[in-house]
């Protein structure tokens, strides 16, 4: 049985920052600073005002780095599958000080495609 979560009745520009601040959070789990110094953070708003976060994990080899909007794809796989399920409604990306970015090529990708 799954359990139901309270909903959050957040404005638009609420969710933003907090969703924001969830990002920003996430991206200090980064403990590879000395391999590039940005941390990237991600987080993805749900319907139901469920949330789920990721950060970048670096590689030595940049291009092998696993970025952070990639790695919420099986949260948003796993809350989609069937119709009556949360979806995603927003979903941002930031670094450590706060800026906002936009998801890296396979991110894009898959939110693109799927």
């Amino acid at each position: 049985m799954r359990r139901r979560q309270r909903k959050l009745y957040l404005s638009k520009l609420d969710a933003a920052r907090y969703l924001l601040h969830l990002a920003q959070k996430a991206s200090q789990r980064d403990s590879r600073a000395a391999l590039h110094p940005l941390r990237y953070g991600a987080a993805v708003l749900f319907s139901d005002g469920s949330t789920s976060t990721a950060y970048q994990k670096k590689a030595l080899e940049y291009g092998c780095s696993l970025d952070a909007v990639t790695q919420l794809a099986q949260a948003i796989e796993d809350r989609g599958g069937e119709s009556g399920d949360p979806r995603p409604v927003l979903l941002l990306q930031t670094d450590q000080f706060g800026v906002l970015h936009a998801p890296f090529a396979p991110g894009r990708a898959y939110l693109s495609e799927h």
